[in-house]
């Protein structure tokens, strides 16, 4: 929005600046959360947030952290992959290492053939898969700032055709809310932590870069037309803006008591090959950082501790959730599912994850976007030919270039995640979770995986 003076936009978020470039975001990435469920596994999540924070989506029903199910009308994310499954709590990963995630404007959610909005989708690059498995609904973009509804309405927003993603690129990594606890002595004792180290560093990001239009959006338009070169898609793009540091590593520091930080290892920024790598290391190269300190923030072995620091064990999450959505809504039974079924699997995280094939056009999300039936048919031929294609390829489209990422390892998606059709379905449906939880729901009629 504006910071202006003057402009009747100005005033989002506490009468300020300070949320000007918060106003809409596409969040996410890789870690552990207070509102997640209990999990022995990090996980990989989609966030996206429109208005200042008014409205939040990290899956098809469910808010970023949030249990309670979201209203139709609210509803923002879009499942385009037949076989990926995208739980509400996030990805988990059989086997760790590089996963590439993009966020590309593409064609598969225009409604006719003159449709310029913004259709900003999810594509991933793991070893055991690649390709496209979401997008956000342009509707959703569309979500004002709560108080500025009307002064902001001018506004364009993500979903805005002519309007691109700014700051692609930037990684981050989140730890929510990680204990710690000191003793009288002023010692500090913190969770066992580890990096997997390769060559005695673990690469945390690499190979950011951005593409235009020609390489991705009218690469696949074509394909729809001519079929799917998967080399000719993201084939180059321009390497984002970074630097070398010359090996010259800054320190990565773990707050443990009010301002007070401690030292956990370096991190450093270079360039090899041409490309960004930001990587992170722990002094001995093994990845696994200090767990104690002393009150003057140096490491110590815990033979130089009370006793009863070593002994103090960190509490251990039981429950929370779980994410479960009715399947009585009206965007969800009008026009309903395309198979009976409730289908379930579990992943290693541990958990259990009910879900519904659904028609594509007939998925509750894009109820949102009241489709004409001129639309629903549009909409539903190209998707059919996108999943032939994919199908095709057996569910490895490599859009994303692995460049150095290959030497470093890619990541497998948890095989529990990856789907195949029903009979039938094998085409134009894609799986919508409705549940998970750390126990198995009841109804599930067929558990596969």
């Amino acid at each position: 929005p504006s910071a202006i003076e003057g402009d009747p936009s100005f005033g989002c978020c506490q009468n300020d600046a300070r949320c000007s470039w918060l106003y809409e975001t596409l969040e996410g990435g890789p870690g552990f959360w207070v509102g997640q469920l209990p999990t022995v596994v990090p996980k990989w999540r989609v966030n996206g947030v429109a208005g200042c924070y008014a409205d939040e989506t990290a899956s098809q029903f469910f808010n970023f952290g949030s249990t309670a199910p979201k209203e139709c009308a609210s509803l923002g994310l879009v499942q385009l992959s037949n076989s990926v499954l995208l739980p509400p709590d996030g990805l988990t990963f059989a086997r760790e290492g590089m996963l590439g995630i993009a966020w590309v404007r593409t064609p598969f959610g225009k409604t006719d053939a003159t449709d310029a909005r913004n259709f900003w989708t999810l594509v991933i690059d793991a070893q055991n898969v690649a390709g496209p498995v979401a997008y956000f609904l342009p509707e959703f973009w569309q979500t004002r700032a709560k108080g500025y509804e009307q002064q902001s309405a001018h506004l364009e927003d993500l979903g805005s055709p002519g309007v691109g993603l700014a700051m692609g690129g930037g990684g981050a990594f989140e730890w929510n809310t990680i204990f710690g606890y000191k003793d009288a002595d002023g010692n500090y004792k913190l969770p066992r932590m580890h990096f997997p180290p390769r060559d005695g560093r673990t690469v945390l990001t690499m190979e950011a870069r951005h593409y235009t239009d020609a390489e991705v959006h009218d690469v696949l338009e074509q394909a729809l037309a001519s079929g799917l070169d998967p080399t000719l898609v993201m084939a180059s793009g321009v390497r984002n803006a970074c630097r070398d540091d010359g090996g010259v590593e800054v320190d990565a520091r773990f707050q443990v008591d009010g301002s007070r930080s401690v030292r956990i290892g370096s991190l450093s920024s270079t360039i090899e090959g041409s490309e960004c790598v930001w990587s992170f290391r722990t002094d001995d190269g093994s990845g696994n950082t200090p767990v104690y300190y002393d009150g003057q923030l140096n490491a110590v072995d815990e033979s130089q501790v009370r006793p009863e620091l070593r002994e103090q064990a960190f509490p251990v999450k039981t429950d929370w959730g779980p994410y479960d959505a009715p399947v009585t809504s009206d965007c969800a039974t009008s026009p309903g599912p395309s198979h009976a079924s409730l289908f379930c699997v579990r992943t290693s995280s541990p958990s259990w994850i009910a879900f519904r094939w659904y028609r594509f056009v007939d998925q509750p999300a894009l109820a949102r976007a009241e489709l004409s039936d001129a639309d629903k048919s549009f909409m539903q031929a190209r998707v059919e030919k996108l999943h032939r294609m994919l199908n095709e390829a057996g569910g490895v489209s490599r859009w994303i270039k692995e460049r150095g990422a290959a030497a470093e390892g890619l990541g497998s998606v948890e095989p529990a995640l990856l789907l195949t059709p029903p009979v039938g379905l094998e085409v134009g449906h894609v799986p919508i979770p409705f549940f998970e939880g750390i126990r198995r729901p009841s109804g599930c009629v067929e558990v596969v995986g």
